[in-house]
């Protein structure tokens, strides 16, 4: 099975690095921790950019509509539907918070971090996460998908870190399994109902928050201030 390298800055690089250096966290255990969660965000990444059966585009998502969704644009509706119940519970939760809105998208994005921002996505993201898997969880070929992209991505070496002046730079591995290139859709958000672009920008920005240096900084930050990750 050929692979893909990826290089990159890793989301939030600068931000992960102050919170390190202010809490005096020791880097290389914290490194080291974070590769529990390496498996899924390679095998999310696997479906993103290479093992897509609908979009050149992907956002992760995808593999949880295979055997539901027969062409791109049922994917694409059951996307755009994920990212409005997100930005809907936003709407309900924060009611009348516009600039806790504002420090959202922001964040979502990458323009900015903020802390209580940076939990709320983590929370959403999960929560869509948890309830694709109770809906596919008897659906065979969603669940063969599954289990044939973590075969792929399960002996790929671990993430590599790399501390560059105050940013952390990665380099990773995932399965170059191209599905169906000839008869994928590439969305252009400009393309998309105006209603359309913002969950268009959810669901195309939200796996970031999926990443191991992300998932243990939340958790690294909770225990610092006593409580507990769910």
């Amino acid at each position: 099975m050929n692979t893909l390298r990826i290089s990159n800055q890793v989301p939030f690089s600068h931000s992960i690095c102050t919170w390190f250096d202010l809490n005096q966290v020791d880097l290389p255990v914290v490194l080291q921790s974070s590769h529990q969660y390496d498996v899924p965000y390679l095998a999310w990444q696997t479906v993103r950019k290479e093992r897509n059966p609908y979009f050149v585009n992907g956002t992760g998502f995808e593999g949880y509509f295979v055997g539901t969704c027969t062409t791109s644009d049922e994917a694409l509706a059951r996307l755009l539907t994920i990212g409005q119940d997100m930005l809907t519970s936003i709407a309900t939760l924060h009611r009348y918070q516009y600039r806790f809105h504002s420090r959202l998208m922001k964040t979502l994005v990458g323009e900015q971090l903020d802390l209580k921002a940076l939990y709320e996505w983590n929370a959403l993201f999960g929560a869509a996460l948890a309830r694709l898997r109770c809906q596919t969880l008897r659906d065979r070929q969603a669940v063969a998908f599954r289990d044939e992209t973590y075969r792929l991505v399960d002996h790929k070496p671990e993430i590599h870190y790399r501390n560059h002046i105050g940013t952390l730079e990665q380099e990773y591995y995932v399965a170059h399994a191209t599905a169906g290139s000839d008869h994928r859709l590439r969305v252009v958000n400009g393309g998309l109902k105006s209603q359309d672009q913002d969950a268009w920008l959810v669901v195309q920005s939200v796996g970031r928050f999926g990443h191991p240096l992300v998932r243990m900084s939340l958790h690294r930050t909770l225990q610092n201030r006593g409580l507990r990750a769910a």
